[in-house]
């Protein structure tokens, strides 16, 4: 993923203090539990017991909802910022939060290798048969590998990419999924399983962009310009006075 934060530092006893653009990740190792909240006035926005079964490493783990956060600012600014608690009413950040947490622990489970643990994520909450990763090495040379990925509906339909790294893999079966599956699921008349295939294929999407290690969410942040800001007030100012002309 290569993600840095502002700034971090950890004790002897394991304790972690991380900065992101918004929030501050704080991580007891006595507690085994990751707090996020307000780098501006300390509010406290969920504490995060950490799961021993899928070895989730806390500062890695941060990097993730750090990232995910930031991408997730992108797209409810317009890319304006990358800035989550200054897109959103402090009520409305912790209600966002939830999904976010969730998809970053997605992508680390991915990068981490801990597929059995994404895998049962993803087929429980949206209601698969299966979803299946194969990461395959080439005996001559280990380091000249490939994914792939399958996913299986409850109704029998299945799809399956191969891909050289794991986020265009990712990426790859995000497409398939509203190419060759919600077709089929929508003519044979399972319009809300085709609707669950829709929005597994836009949380893929997602979450391949954070595996994506080119996908720098600051580089996106397109500047406002005030011209076309005032150019566009003036039309629509100019909209109303015809239509109450009429």
């Amino acid at each position: 993923m290569r993600f840095t934060f502002d700034g971090w530092k950890a004790d002897q006893s394991g304790n972690l203090t991380a900065n992101g653009v918004g929030f501050r990740y704080q991580y007891n190792k006595e507690r085994n539990l990751l707090r996020i909240l307000s780098r501006y006035n300390n509010t406290l926005y969920k504490e995060l017991p950490l799961r021993s079964h899928c070895t989730e490493e806390p500062f890695i783990l941060s990097a993730h909802i750090e990232k995910v956060s930031q991408i997730k600012a992108l797209n409810l600014s317009g890319n304006q910022t990358v800035n989550l608690i200054g897109t959103l009413e402090s009520s409305r950040v912790a209600l966002i939060l939830g999904s976010v947490v969730k998809l970053a622990r997605y992508s680390f489970w991915l990068e981490q290798g801990h597929y059995d643990c994404f895998s049962r994520g993803i087929i429980k909450n949206y209601f698969l048969n299966g979803f299946y990763i194969r990461k395959i090495t080439k005996p001559v040379d280990p380091d000249d590998l490939f994914y792939n990925v399958e996913i299986q509906t409850l109704n029998g339909h299945s799809t399956k990419v191969s891909a050289d790294n794991l986020h265009h893999a990712i990426s790859s079966i995000a497409q398939s999924t509203v190419r060759d599956l919600v077709v089929r699921e929508y003519h044979m008349g399972k319009s809300g399983d085709a609707q669950e295939l829709m929005n597994l294929s836009t949380q893929l999407c997602f979450i391949s962009k954070t595996l994506d290690c080119t996908f720098v969410p600051r580089q996106r942040i397109v500047p406002r310009n005030p011209f076309k800001e005032l150019f566009n007030r003036g039309i629509q100012h100019e909209e109303r006075a015809l239509s109450d002309s009429i």
